[in-house]
């Protein structure tokens, strides 16, 4: 629950960075009510003094602005995760297995069991089967979701309870499927949103009650890493029970940060209906707190399903087009070069056409990219949306990065080149697809990653991702939480940097980021994180 600070609050004798350029450091922040009032020296600020004022000395401490995590899928992960087995840390196909039966066994009043993060390719080529699962429990429909959201693994129960057979079309052959044996039956592995993400509500995953409860959990832990502010992208096809459970929880004041929610397109029609139905969410869902920011395309398959695209630049032109004409703000999920360009083709396209739009378009991902395509960002006012995990040496993706050929040697993630060409590169964690812990995928980890490109590691000195050169330094990685992350959502009038007229969002460090090791940036505490002028974490003593 939000603590109330009196209406009149003075913050002194702090090291203020305001991510203001033309001011970018302060020593004291004045706040009246949700709003900034003075940013600057200590002595001006008790000009803004009142009788019931609340002077609070910072004694040197770091203060900036409240942390925006510009994608995740907190909702959804907090439902897969607070309702079903947290798969993230469990290597190897036995161990899989085992705790998926320890979990069920613990269970027993659960009518279906639901869970994230099993590595898919952990059990070959081909992915998991059912077969698999009925050997540890085949009496209730077991339904999880792998560690990056691409795919599903399901038992014989849920196949029977879904009627997915051999007769069963897949919705996208070839990119949205049911892998299949060698007679036609779908073997219990799902791919690609299409295949799997529509069978939630059936199977009984992702309720408004769900949601609720698992939300009020999950959020104040956010509010614990510094985030004032996120972007959602997507509870794919149960997204109105996590605006419903959203507006509930605003409701009751239990909504800690700005939550800003996105349309998941998961079909065609989807696409085609997607400006008619955004606006028909926005006026049913919008709050003061909660808003339908964006609409979200996936565009391309993960890297294990070889970056299969769903729709093509002439698709997605008509698309983004209607979209553009009614100046809505759109995200793509973008990995590979060939989605990446075909993006950039498409907006351009509708940009040449929808001349006075107001729409901005942020591509999620980018970690590969075409030497020609990184001016377009700047030309286009594209947002490039990364998420450092990807960045991290010695890592799954390190790994995963051998299998792109001798061409993009160097040549993956490449986020400084972004700054370079004066792209903005707004940053995220795209929870839980960085295949780890929420604790583990906070705003610090990322800006060491980001700045670093090594696995964060307390003990030894991992190696770099290729090319070192494309390592962030502090003050780029907290534009990207912070303005650039604003300006992506289409807020940085409001929030993102420090400054009089803006809203009250701030945190309190306990040290000074600029001042230490790269290396040790994670082990940053949080000290307070204010939104709106309300204290809603405070660090116990």
């Amino acid at each position: 629950m939000p603590m109330n600070l009196q209406s009149n609050t003075i913050f002194i004798n702090g090291a203020i960075y305001t991510v203001n350029q033309k001011n970018p450091w302060a020593h004291a922040i004045v706040i009246d009510h949700d709003m900034i009032r003075y940013v600057g020296t200590t002595k001006e600020a008790f000009r803004y003094k009142k009788r019931n004022s609340e002077i609070v000395d910072l004694n040197g401490s770091f203060v900036m602005p409240g942390i925006i995590d510009a994608h995740t899928h907190i909702a959804m992960a907090s439902v897969l995760l607070n309702e079903g087995v947290n798969l993230l840390e469990v290597k190897g196909k036995s161990a899989i297995l085992n705790e998926i039966k320890r979990y069920a066994d613990s269970h027993s009043d659960a009518s279906v069991i639901t869970g994230f993060g099993f590595y898919p390719y952990t059990f070959g080529p081909n992915g998991p089967s059912a077969s698999q699962l009925d050997s540890v429990i085949s009496n209730r429909p077991v339904f999880l979701i792998s560690n990056n959201g691409h795919s599903a693994w399901v038992n014989s129960k849920a196949l029977s309870i879904l009627k997915i057979n051999k007769e069963t079309p897949d919705p996208q052959p070839g990119i949205h499927y049911y892998v299949r044996d060698d007679e036609g039956n779908p073997t219990g592995f799902l791919v690609e949103g299409c295949a799997f993400w529509p069978h939630l509500a059936k199977m009984g995953i992702g309720s408004k009650a769900s949601f609720y409860g698992s939300l009020k959990e999950y959020l104040p832990k956010l509010s614990a890493q510094g985030i004032t502010a996120l972007f959602d992208a997507g509870a794919p096809a149960v997204e109105t029970y996590s605006f419903e459970a959203l507006r509930q929880l605003e409701k009751e004041s239990a909504l800690p940060l700005r939550y800003f929610g996105s349309h998941f397109i998961l079909s065609a029609q989807d696409a085609k209906d997607a400006a008619k139905t955004f606006i028909r969410y926005q006026k049913k869902y919008n709050t003061s707190l909660f808003t339908l920011s964006s609409v979200k395309f996936s565009n391309d398959n993960s890297d294990d399903d070889h970056f299969a695209m769903q729709f093509d630049d002439r698709e997605l032109k008509p698309y983004f087009l209607t979209l553009m004409r009614h100046n809505l703000d759109v995200m793509v999920h973008t990995s590979a070069d060939e989605s990446v360009h075909s993006a950039l083709d498409a907006i351009e396209y509708a940009k040449n056409h929808a001349k006075h739009t107001h729409s901005r378009f942020t591509l999620a991902h980018v970690n590969m990219v075409r030497d020609s395509d990184f001016k377009r960002f700047k030309d286009l006012g594209v947002i490039a949306n990364i998420q450092p995990f990807n960045a991290q040496g010695d890592g799954y993706y390190n790994y995963r990065y051998m299998l792109y050929g001798d061409k993009w040697e160097n040549k993956l993630a490449r986020y400084n080149t972004f700054f370079k060409h004066g792209a903005i590169v707004s940053s995220s964690s795209d929870f839980p697809a960085c295949n780890n812990d929420l604790d583990q995928c906070s705003p610090l980890h990322g800006m060491q990653m980001g700045i670093t490109r090594q696995k964060v590691s307390s003990f030894i000195d991992t190696s770099i991702l290729p090319d070192p050169n494309e390592r962030l330094n502090i003050e780029q990685m907290i534009r990207a939480y912070t303005i650039n992350a604003a300006f992506q959502l289409h807020r940085e009038k409001e929030i993102g940097s420090l400054e009089i007229g803006k809203k009250a969002d701030l945190v309190v460090l306990d040290r000074n980021p600029f001042k230490t090791n790269a290396k040790e940036l994670h082990k940053i505490q949080v000290v307070k994180t204010m939104m709106n002028g309300k204290i809603v974490y405070e660090k116990s003593i």
